[in-house]
C-alpha cells in the first residue's frame, strides 16, 4: 500500500508539542513536534530529509506543520534548499558546508525528517566557517538559486527563509 497504510506506525511516534495554533479546511496546525528520536520540529526549524541513494539527503526549513485531514498523519510543509551538486555549477559553492535558497515549497511527511539540521545566512555566523561548520549538521546560505532561470541571486539575512502562508 501506500504512505498511509505503511507508515500509520512511525506517524504515531511522532508526538505533537504544545496546543492546536489554528485549524484551517480539515486540518489542525501545530508550532512543533517531538520526532521519535527526541529532537523537537519547530515552524522555521532546518532539517535534513532522507533521500532514496544511501548517504545522501535534501535539506529544507519548515512552513508549517499539521495533522492531515484524514487524521493521524504528520505533514509538513517546507522550503527547499539547493545543494551545490542539484544546481547548475555556474556558481561554485565557497565552502562544502553552503547551499543555496529556493522558492520551491512542497508538502512532505514527518517521518522523512532525518535530523534537526542548522541552516543559517553567512553573515548572522559569528565563528569562522570552518568552526560553524564542524558542529554538526550545520549548513549556511548567502544567495537564493532561481531554478528556471539557473540564477543566483543574493539574499540578506533580513530575507526569511520560511515561505508566507
Amino acid at each position: 500500500g501506500g504512505p498511509k497504510s505503511r507508515g500509520g506506525r512511525l506517524h504515531r511516534e511522532i508526538l505533537w508539542v504544545g496546543d492546536v495554533i489554528r485549524e484551517e479546511k480539515g486540518r489542525r496546525f501545530f508550532a512543533a513536534a517531538r520526532l521519535k528520536d527526541g529532537c523537537v520540529v519547530h515552524v522555521g526549524s532546518g532539517v535534513k530529509l532522507k533521500a532514496e541513494s544511501r548517504g545522501a539527503f535534501y535539506l529544507a526549513y519548515v512552513d508549517e506543520l499539521f495533522e492531515d485531514e484524514d487524521g493521524g498523519l504528520k505533514v509538513m510543509k517546507n522550503r527547499w534548499f539547493y545543494l551545490p551538486r542539484e544546481t547548475n555549477g555556474k556558481r561554485k559553492p565557497t565552502h562544502e558546508r553552503e547551499v543555496f535558497l529556493s522558492d520551491q515549497t512542497d508538502f512532505n511527511f514527518l517521518t522523512t525528517v532525518d535530523a534537526v539540521a542548522n541552516i543559517t545566512h553567512k553573515r548572522l555566523i559569528a565563528s569562522s566557517l570552518d568552526d560553524y561548520a564542524a558542529q554538526g549538521d550545520n549548513f549556511f546560505y548567502s544567495y537564493k538559486y532561481i531554478e528556471p532561470a539557473g540564477l543566483f541571486v543574493p539574499v540578506s539575512p533580513e530575507i526569511k527563509p520560511v515561505s508566507s502562508k
